[in-house]
């Protein structure tokens, strides 16, 4: 049966816990193809909500990202949502995953696992004007996550530059992949901790090899928690509820990070072409990172 990327525990003295795993928001019509994932934000929400009332949430993330929009929504749930938000990232978050992760309060991040950035992802069909529209809109999600970023940074760091700004694109031009020192030093984690053994607490994820990133660039310790060996993402079924644009990594607000803050894209694999966009980054998109 396919199991959520997602798991929202009750706990003791009004605390849960949710564990994010896997590729966000991955649509239950790829279950056809063997992908072994379900559930959607409403369902993230409704569990939520079923929680009743809680004052601390450790949301626990190892996940290389998914659909932008999911995770948009997730995020603004969560951000809005009165208890206090403790993310604690398993090993990695990257592309949409990170999205989620700055609506936490507070960031803790071993110095061995990983965080990475990079540009909205997504794929188009149709004739110039379609795909020079979809390039304005990838470049101007872009921009807009950037700023999510550089607001974590100022809420951590009490300060965010127009070079911070500058900084951030350029990592994200380049796919930058973070260790939790680097991420800590950079701003967009609060905590750092010591190295923990990433085989305690990781196990491989489904759709690895189908995610949105360059693989050659991916950190061997990431890599090796992974399935590339998987097979590619099918093509495209002939299904008119695929015909969505979706992009792989969704737009954010200049608003600070954090519970209660203004809400504001995914890994390697090929993405099914759809008339519309599909990740982590914003046809639509196969799951990113």
């Amino acid at each position: 049966m396919p199991r959520p990327w997602f798991q929202v525990t009750a706990l003791a003295e009004r605390k849960a816990e949710i564990a994010l795993r896997g590729v966000i928001g991955v649509p239950k019509m790829w279950e056809q193809y063997g992908v072994n994932a379900a559930g959607t934000a409403r369902d993230f929400e409704k569990e939520l909500k079923a929680l009743g009332q809680v004052d601390e949430i450790t949301l626990r993330i190892y996940s290389p990202g998914g659909y932008v929009f999911d995770a948009l929504a997730i995020h603004d749930i969560l951000a809005n949502h009165p208890a206090r938000i403790i993310a604690v990232i398993d090993g990695l978050a990257a592309s949409a995953a990170t999205i989620v992760l700055m609506a936490a309060d507070r960031v803790s991040m071993p110095s061995n696992a990983y965080l990475m950035i990079h540009n909205a992802q997504g794929c188009e069909c149709g004739d110039h004007r379609a795909l020079v529209k979809m390039a304005q809109d990838l470049e101007k999600y872009s921009a807009d996550i950037a700023k999510l970023y550089a607001g974590k940074i100022r809420a951590i760091k009490g300060s965010a530059t127009k070079k911070t700004l500058t900084d951030l694109r350029a990592m994200m031009d380049a796919e930058t992949w973070l260790s939790g020192s680097e991420a800590h030093a950079l701003g967009l984690v609060d905590e750092v901790t010591n190295e923990v053994a990433l085989s305690a607490c990781l196990t491989p994820l489904d759709l690895a090899a189908r995610l949105p990133v360059n693989l050659d660039r991916v950190p061997e310790a990431v890599r090796a928690a992974f399935d590339t060996t998987a097979p590619a993402t099918p093509s495209e079924p002939d299904n008119p509820a695929m015909k969505i644009r979706t992009p792989l990594l969704a737009p954010a607000t200049d608003a600070p990070a954090g519970g209660g803050g203004t809400p504001p894209t995914p890994a390697p694999a090929a993405a099914p072409t759809a008339t519309a966009p599909t990740a982590t980054a914003p046809p639509p998109v196969a799951p990113p990172a």
